[in-house]
């Protein structure tokens, strides 16, 4: 019985991960690239708008900024959600503290701060974050 509790949280933690992940990705991007050229900050831009049409996506660099703030913060609350629900399983608040971190952070490098830098670094702190998340699941069971 208790390996089934230790496998459920792992199950949709892994999935979270990935589905947020992809999600989350090619949301903020298209976000950041919308919100960087509003604040002028051309010279990524065409590097993201570029790798979305590559992978099929170069109709989101058009969504105006009304749906991609909803889409972004509700991606950003599922991966917060999804590390909650295995924060519950592992019980170590470090994974969550830094998805919450990592999500606040990439929301403001979009729409605060406008900071490339800020931008990327945040992203790494989401995939860091759901990486240890996993791996500290993997070490409970």
């Amino acid at each position: 019985m208790s390996e089934k509790k230790t496998i459920i949280p792992h199950f949709l933690s892994c999935c979270t991960s990935i589905v947020c992940m992809g999600q989350m990705g090619a949301t903020i991007a298209a976000t950041g690239s919308a919100g960087m050229m509003a604040m002028g900050a051309t010279q990524t831009v065409p590097f993201i708008t570029s790798m979305l049409q590559a992978i099929g996506l170069g109709f989101l660099v058009a969504l105006p900024d009304a749906i991609l703030r909803p889409a972004l913060i509700i991606i950003l609350a599922i991966t917060i959600f999804g590390s909650w629900i295995s924060f519950k399983a592992h019980n170590n608040p470090k994974p969550f503290a830094l998805t919450i971190f990592g999500s606040i952070s990439v929301y403001s490098s979009i729409y605060i701060f406008v900071s490339e830098m800020f931008y990327w670094i945040s992203f790494a702190l989401l995939l860091v974050a759901a990486i240890w998340t996993n791996s500290v699941i993997k070490k409970k069971m």
